[in-house]
């Protein structure tokens, strides 16, 4: 027996196994099933935290406002520059807060976290020449009679900066203001916290980092304000009469 039993045993010792006589000790026993159990327990914590991360990542990859993608699908499924009353309705429609007599002319481009039924407003007799870019993590009011030309984007969004292992921090968002009587011209970029007073025209190209006075032109990049602008006729007698 011995002669048959040896020689297993050394080829079993081959892989770290022992036996004796054919039979394991109960003591061995118990200790491999504990290690079998703890391999068991720590595989199932890490398959629950590669399950937990693959949820987290789909729910970030759903994360959208519905509101926000249908005011694209709605704006962009139309001819530029046709049915404009049309196009301007359905945006209505769907939430958006849009005065009479304002009119959007192609697409509209709604990103951010923000709801734009509760932060985008557009008043009376606006015109918008689209494409019209607004990233929504904060307040944007468009005031009336105000012109928007092609590929202005109005940015509320903003990152901290950190160190120089990622330098792009935490978003933060400041609201946009857009005054009565403004011109936007195409590819201006209003950046987060920006007033746009009163009849101000920014030219195209600019990008808009602080205030822009009433009734002055800015250009450039970072835009300055390059000439003064006569105000309405009301506003001037009003002027007049104060300086008497």
């Amino acid at each position: 027996m011995s002669d048959i039993v040896c020689p297993l045993k050394r080829a079993y010792s081959l892989f770290g196994l022992e036996i004796g006589l054919g039979i394991r000790h109960k003591k061995d026993t118990d200790a491999s099933i504990g290690r079998r159990a703890s391999v068991r327990t720590m595989n199932h914590g890490r398959a629950g935290g590669r399950i937990k991360r693959r949820i987290d990542a789909i729910a970030e990859e759903l994360r959208m406002q519905p509101r926000n993608v249908a005011a694209r699908a709605v704006s962009a499924s139309l001819p530029r520059f046709g049915l404009n009353r049309t196009r301007t309705q359905l945006l209505r429609w769907i939430g958006l807060d849009i005065g009479p007599g304002s009119l959007v002319m192609g697409p509209i481009d709604l990103t951010g976290p923000g709801d734009a039924r509760e932060l985008l407003s557009i008043g009376r007799d606006t015109y918008i020449s689209a494409p019209l870019h607004i990233d929504i993590g904060a307040a944007v009011r468009i005031g009336d009679r105000i012109n928007i030309g092609h590929d202005v984007a109005l940015l509320t969004i903003d990152h901290e900066i950190r160190d120089g292992d990622r330098r792009c921090g935490e978003l933060r968002g400041e609201p946009i203001r857009i005054e009565d009587g403004a011109w936007l011209g195409s590819r201006a970029t209003i950046l987060p916290g920006v007033t746009v007073g009163r009849g101000a025209i920014v030219a195209a190209g600019a990008v808009v980092t602080k205030d822009v006075p009433a009734d002055t032109m800015v250009a450039g990049v970072p835009a300055k304000v390059v000439r003064q602008l006569d105000a309405p006729a009301g506003e001037q007698q009003h002027r007049r009469d104060a300086d008497r």
